[in-house]
């Protein structure tokens, strides 16, 4: 009888130790809201359009041929869009950082400036796609 009420005890503690407080359920993360393709245009010292795919979770990277007047350069451009829409990156020639932009997204629009070392200066639009 000793042995039963051990075993009954001991399976008791087995149940309830597997028990747990309820946990909340994992929040689902939520895609940045200018997630997605979208057309790019420079204007000013250098011209050029691109196309950008921006991820999830904001960031993006593209190549993007620009003219300058005289000849053509590829660039990259790489950097993030917050949820908010501030949007930051960098400009780079030949792995060389030479510039950043920043600016704005909103709805289906957005729209900054670029700065680079040559000085070259202008502006930036995008449109969802």
């Amino acid at each position: 009888m000793k042995t039963s009420i051990k075993v009954a005890v001991l399976g008791l503690l087995l149940i309830l130790s597997g028990c747990k407080k309820d946990e909340p359920a994992p929040t689902a993360v939520q895609a940045n809201p200018f997630s997605g393709p979208w057309k790019m245009v420079f204007a000013g010292s250098y011209v050029g359009t691109g196309n950008i795919n921006i991820g999830a979770d904001g960031k993006f990277s593209l190549s993007l041929l620009l003219y300058d007047g005289v000849s053509y350069f590829t660039n990259t451009i790489s950097g993030t869009v917050a949820s908010s829409g501030a949007m930051s990156a960098d400009i780079y020639y030949s792995g060389s950082k030479i510039g950043a932009c920043s600016g704005r997204f909103s709805g289906t629009g957005g729209s900054g400036s670029y700065q680079t070392v040559q000085p070259s200066s202008g502006t930036w639009s995008a449109t969802k796609q």
